[in-house]
């Protein structure tokens, strides 16, 4: 699984209101907070989406791009520049700082993937990835 597939996979993830949450990785029935990996979950916030798309530690280079990705898309965009510090080493605090912000709503989360994705693209575009090619 590439950024990539993870990004796209995790955005369909949460494309419902009802599958996204805030201030927990998962939600499970009640909005009781559960594990990301759990057969419980059923509500994620965007880096808890991340985590459900790859496992637990499978993909890690690849999940570690995708919140890049995210964490850029954050930062380039002037409507979001004020709501998270953002902090250039830690991208998943930056996802997550943004995904909980008391100003953050559904449609900004989803923004955020479709301008991730796109970015997603350029790069590998860059590097000569195909998009079904696994690592990137």
């Amino acid at each position: 699984m590439n950024c990539l597939q993870i990004l796209i996979e995790s955005q369909t993830r949460i494309a419902n209101p009802e599958n996204w949450t805030k201030e927990r990785l998962a939600r499970g029935k009640n909005n009781v907070p559960c594990a990301v990996n759990g057969g419980k979950a059923l509500s994620f916030c965007m880096e808890g989406a991340t985590i459900r798309t790859t496992g637990d530690y499978d993909h890690r280079r690849s999940r570690n791009r995708a919140l890049l990705m995210l964490s850029r898309a954050i930062s380039r965009n002037p409507k979001y520049k004020n709501r998270v510090p953002i902090d250039q080493y830690h991208w998943g605090d930056n996802v997550t700082r943004f995904n909980d912000h008391t100003k953050t709503t559904h449609e900004d989360v989803m923004n955020v993937y479709t301008k991730a994705i796109k970015l997603a693209r350029q790069r590998m575009e860059e590097y000569g990835y195909t998009e079904d090619e696994p690592g990137w």
